[in-house]
């Protein structure tokens, strides 16, 4: 897989989110459970 952009999703502690929702392709990494259940949707 080969993205065009870099992008970050800015944590908290205890892996809690800044955000509610990622845009764009999602790695592997990022779809597991425990990151899952941080976003609202995941487009």
């Amino acid at each position: 897989m080969k993205f065009n952009d870099n992008a970050i999703i800015l944590l908290k502690k205890r892996l809690n989110t800044h955000g509610k929702k990622i845009i764009g392709p999602v790695t592997y990494s990022v779809r597991r459970e425990k990151f899952r259940n941080a976003f609202a949707g995941i487009v």
